[in-house]
């Protein structure tokens, strides 16, 4: 059972295309994938391992070129936009790309599936200490996590909150 780590930007439920997401729903959505790194690859086997947060590191085959965008598989389908090094069906990419919730994705068969959402997340900031207590100051270095039960996108930091959903593919159980 592989666990993924997918990218959530609250606007796609403030717009009507999700509803919020809650721990132990299974929901279909497609994922996208934006990486201003792409580059060419030797022939090699799909792979994605996790970085931080919805950032992983890449090795895809070119599954297809299409107006709307390119489908890529990484162990999963994944979509996007944007030029490729090599964009011929059958050549192989690497990047470091970011993995999100798609609102919007080619009508590619297998894009779109089922997901198990095991956890909900947001993103916290917490406060370092300032020589003026006037300040707040972000310690960058302590970005971190926080768990949620589900997403409540009008309200958690302002309807701005930045999410991530630790999922399942549904039949990998």
């Amino acid at each position: 059972m592989t666990r993924w780590y997918f990218g959530l930007d609250p606007k796609a439920i403030q717009d009507g295309h999700y509803p919020d997401f809650f721990r132990g729903q299974q929901a279909e959505f497609p994922v996208e994938a934006s990486s201003a790194s792409w580059k060419a690859a030797e022939l090699s086997v799909p792979s994605a391992q996790r970085v931080d947060g919805c950032q992983y590191d890449v090795v895809a085959l070119v599954v297809a070129v299409e107006p709307a965008g390119w489908v890529l598989d990484c162990g999963i389908l994944v979509h996007g936009v944007g030029p490729l090094p090599d964009p011929a069906v059958g050549s192989w990419l690497t990047g470091r790309a970011r993995l999100r919730v798609s609102v919007a994705a080619p009508s590619h068969p297998g894009l779109k599936r089922p997901w198990y959402v095991e956890r909900v997340f947001h993103r916290v900031e917490p406060i370092a200490e300032a020589t003026d207590p006037r300040l707040l100051m972000v310690d960058v270095e302590e970005l971190g996590w926080e768990e949620l039960a589900f997403t409540d996108s009008w309200h958690d930091d302002e309807g701005q909150a930045d999410y991530l959903l630790e999922c399942v593919a549904v039949g990998t159980l």
